[in-house]
């Protein structure tokens, strides 16, 4: 519906000019989304809605890759973005996210509207030495997540350790505490993305307070650092996100350091711990979890990222253990490195290496190892246009080849 409205009104701004549709569709939309910001001249408030479309098509072979849940070989996932923010003076603003979709990952059930982001910025002193935030937004923990929305990232989904499943389950409808020989057994199944859960999920849109801030430094280099106090752990499924659907009794405290030596490297470590278990688990039969929040997630990593004129490089370390209750630590180390070449002012090339390595458990690994490759482009059509396109190739350790080959197109559509 919203969809259909915004085309719509583009298509009645349409004026008979001398240009092409395209361009001239484009111009419409700007127009639209201009006339949704106002403010006051002197810029002491602002208040503004900015909307965009995602259209995804995955193709891919089964079982599908990543958090995608579907029969078919091919799902269109379809996204209405809004994005709106009021700001009054420097010190404060409210952002609101929301998404119309086929779920926050996509499945081949109707669409639904998600809350994914609602947070109030407080910034006390004008040197951003230190901010306040309170609702729920995005984790501070590495560097993905400042890139996680279409716009930003150069390819379609999200790196291994943001976006793959391991086959721990934080005890939404399998045991939470499997003994060896059954957590060792899902390694020859498919991932099973409603009982399992991944390193982090996504951005991590989890709910809570955080304080950041930059610090200057020398000429040309300050650091950056930011503490955050939230409700679940990096991995927690979006149903755990909202404050109201779970408190802070098992909090997760996770922070970042930064150090920006010049304008084109940018280098962090980043520290979690949290129980990732819900707060009531279902257990193995014939036992019980008495208390699920001593059970945690412990993730460290490292960061970094180089900006060239024409060429930009991320990478990022990740180290993480889950305190199973039944079998005790299970570690795991997973990295990526991905780079974007600008072959034209409006057009990259894409490439990104994933890898997932676990540790032993009753003298083999607890879960299937993982290495993908990521190859993709895009390109900027106009103001209002921009086309990706992806292929993947997953080559996993286990006999199930889950999202062995799979790839993407999707065209933005920003107003």
């Amino acid at each position: 519906m919203i969809e259909t409205m915004l085309i719509t009104c583009c298509l009645g701004q349409v004026a008979e000019e001398d240009l092409g549709v395209f361009d001239t569709l484009s111009q419409a939309m700007q127009d639209v989304g201009d006339s949704l910001t106002t403010g006051d001249p002197d810029g002491s408030w602002t208040l503004g809605i900015d909307p965009w479309i995602d259209q995804t098509i995955w193709f891919y072979t089964q079982p599908p890759p990543d958090f995608l849940q579907s029969e078919t070989n091919v799902l269109y996932a379809p996204a209405i973005n809004l994005m709106g923010t009021a700001t009054v003076g420097k010190a404060f603003d409210f952002t609101v996210y929301a998404m119309a979709s086929r779920g926050f990952d996509p499945t081949d059930e109707s669409m639904e509207m998600i809350l994914n982001e609602y947070f109030v910025t407080v910034r006390p002193f004008e040197n951003r030495l230190l901010s306040l935030r309170a609702g729920q937004f995005g984790t501070c923990f590495g560097q993905w997540n400042r890139r996680f929305l279409s716009f930003e990232n150069p390819l379609i989904d999200a790196p291994v350790p943001y976006g793959w499943m391991t086959s721990v389950g934080d005890g939404t409808t399998v045991p939470a505490n499997p003994k060896s020989p059954v957590q060792l057994g899902r390694k020859g199944k498919a991932d099973n993305v409603p009982s399992w859960n991944p390193i982090i999920w996504g951005p991590s849109y989890t709910s809570g307070f955080s304080a950041f801030g930059v610090i200057p430094a020398w000429d040309q280099a300050n650091f950056d650092w930011a503490v955050e106090v939230k409700n679940a752990s990096l991995s927690s499924r979006p149903s755990e996100w909202q404050f109201w659907d779970r408190n802070l009794a098992a909090p997760t405290v996770t922070s970042r350091v930064g150090a920006r030596p010049d304008p084109r490297w940018n280098f962090g470590g980043s520290f979690s711990r949290g129980g990732y278990l819900l707060s009531n688990p279902v257990a193995r039969p014939g036992t019980t979890i008495t208390d699920p929040g001593s059970f945690m997630q412990t993730t460290w990593g490292l960061d970094g990222s180089y900006t060239h004129e024409w060429f930009e490089v991320w990478s990022e370390f990740i180290w993480n253990t889950f305190d199973q209750p039944a079998v005790g630590n299970l570690n795991s180390f997973s990295f990526f490195v991905e780079g974007k070449f600008n072959v034209a002012t409006d057009a990259w090339l894409s490439a990104r290496w994933n890898s997932q390595f676990y540790g032993e458990l009753s003298n083999q690994t607890w879960d299937n190892n993982v290495q993908r490759i990521d190859l993709g482009g895009g390109m900027r059509l106009n103001d209002s246009f921009t086309f990706k396109i992806q292929v993947s190739h997953t080559n996993e350790s286990g006999s199930v080849g889950q999202g062995e080959w799979y790839g993407a197109t999707q065209l933005i559509m920003e107003f």
